[in-house]
């Protein structure tokens, strides 16, 4: 990734890699699986894992406590996803037993990301390998929906 121009999706990733300590590889493709019923989701599940960090720079998305309420208001928006539910889910009861005063700001933070889910285009479906040279700025624009259809 460090032969790509700056500002690029690649240059942008491996940096906040880097600047973070973390590894590209941190995800076990073989241990990312649900037990139960649904063997099916497994595959869908370890992109969502795989492509969550992609989707913090893309959308804007700090990597901070904010930025992970307001990726995962975002993911539930785009594709209901269940790690995204409980997470949000534990935050706010967290929030609601040991900090109330700053649950108007959790909800907030949770619905712009639901919001702006809503009004981007599908990234799962995203060809990611074809964009990694793309700057981070033509992708997120690329990537708004006008006019998403609503769901009832």
């Amino acid at each position: 990734m460090e032969k790509y121009p700056t500002d690029t999706l690649a240059t942008e990733l491996l940096t906040m890699l880097n600047s973070n300590g973390y590894d590209i590889e941190v995800i076990d493709a073989d241990n990312v699986v649900l037990p139960g019923d649904y063997p099916a989701q497994n595959r869908t599940n370890r992109r969502i894992l795989q492509l969550h960090d992609i989707w913090h720079l893309v959308g804007g998305y700090g990597f901070t406590g904010a930025g992970e309420v307001a990726i995962s208001g975002f993911q539930m928006a785009q594709f209901g996803q269940n790690y995204s539910t409980r997470f949000l889910a534990t935050v706010a009861t967290k929030v609601g037993n040991h900090t109330p005063a700053v649950m108007d700001m959790l909800l907030s933070v949770t619905f712009d990301g639901w919001r702006h889910g809503r009004a981007t285009s599908e990234l799962i479906a995203e060809p990611w390998h074809e964009r990694i040279a793309d700057p981070i700025s033509k992708i997120s624009t690329d990537t708004r929906r006008l006019h998403r259809p609503s769901h009832p």
